[in-house]
């Protein structure tokens, strides 16, 4: 997803320093996504219940 976000930023904006504001955006969305996904293992199930 990084390698995507990286090079879909450079591709369109070629000014100097799009390397870096490429890496900071990709940060970024992998924080977004990160948090995201915390959001339903808060709602799992704490323990396992074994099947009979």
């Amino acid at each position: 997803m990084v390698a995507t976000v990286v090079a879909a930023y450079v591709s369109t904006h070629r000014v100097l320093g799009a390397n870096i504001v490429a890496y900071q955006h990709a940060f970024w969305w992998s924080v977004a996504i990160t948090i995201v996904m915390f959001i339903p293992a808060i709602f799992l199930p704490k323990q396992v219940e074994p099947k009979d």
